[in-house]
Order: C-alpha cells, then sequence, then structure tokens
C-alpha cells in the first residue's frame, strides 16, 4: 500500500505534460490499463495471499499508471525529468514493503530502517537542502529584522 500515495504524487507531477498537450486520453490509457492489470492480480493473488495479494495488486496498478502517464507526457510534452533515483527509491520501497509483508516483524523494521538509510543518501543533496532553507526560515521567524 505504500506504493499507492509515492506513485500517485509522482503520477500527477509529470502526467501535467499531457494536460498542457491537451492529450488527456492518455489517461484513460493509463486507468485502463492499470484496471486490468489490478483484475487480473485480483484474481491471482487475493486467493493465496488474501488482502496482502489485493495490496499487491494494487500497487502494481499504480506503478502502471505512473509509468504509462510518465511516458506519454515526455512523449507529447517533453520535459527532461530525471527517473533515475526515483526509480531506485521505488525498488528500495518495494524491496522493504516485501520483507515486510512477508517476513518476521524483525526483519521488516530492519528493512526499513536500511531502505531509509539508502533513500536518505539517495538523496543527500536534496535533504540538505531542505535543512538548510527550512533552517534560514525558521532564523528569519525570529529575527528582529522583520
Amino acid at each position: 500500500m505504500l506504493l499507492i500515495p509515492t506513485s500517485l504524487v509522482i503520477a500527477i507531477t509529470v502526467a501535467w505534460g499531457l494536460d498542457f498537450a491537451g492529450k488527456t486520453s492518455w489517461f484513460i490509457v493509463s486507468d485502463g490499463s492499470a484496471l486490468v492489470v489490478n483484475v487480473i492480480g485480483n484474481l491471482l493473488l487475493i486467493p493465496s495471499f488474501g488482502a496482502k495479494g489485493a495490496a499487491i495488486s494494487t500497487g502494481l496498478s499504480m506503478w502502471i499508471v505512473l509509468l504509462i502517464e510518465a511516458y506519454a507526457s515526455r512523449r507529447v510534452y517533453p520535459v527532461a525529468y530525471k527517473f533515475r533515483k526515483n526509480f531506485a527509491a521505488f525498488a528500495i520501497l518495494i524491496s522493504a514493503a516485501f520483507i515486510n509483508t512477508f517476513f518476521n516483524p524483525l526483519f521488516g523494521t530492519l528493512a526499513a530502517l536500511v531502505g531509509l538509510g539508502f533513500i536518505i543518501l539517495l538523496y543527500k543533496d536534496l535533504l540538505k537542502t531542505a535543512i538548510k532553507d527550512g533552517l534560514n526560515s525558521f532564523k528569519s521567524l525570529f529575527s528582529k529584522e522583520r
């Protein structure tokens, strides 16, 4: 279930190109493809895994939406999105979620912490900038020069 909000936010962000280009019919393609994948996934996974199977199927469906909308958006409204870090972060999240779902809770906690560490390392430049900007904003709130 972790993939749903994450991939939805990224899909909405990259899909603006479809809106700008007036090619919103791609949303029907992406959502229709996700629907088909989700129905098939639910039929195959729910009998074996129950709610976990439904979560896996839904997460995969959201991933399909993200991939199709990102591809279509870049095709009709070229923007140089850099997906390498995003895909690496997704791989880390999927791995941690898989371990958390199907293994001992202790392994799940360790996988989540290790995954978080890798994601922090992956985005350390953005994290440094965010901390710096946050501290500057905090300082400006309490400065005498307002």
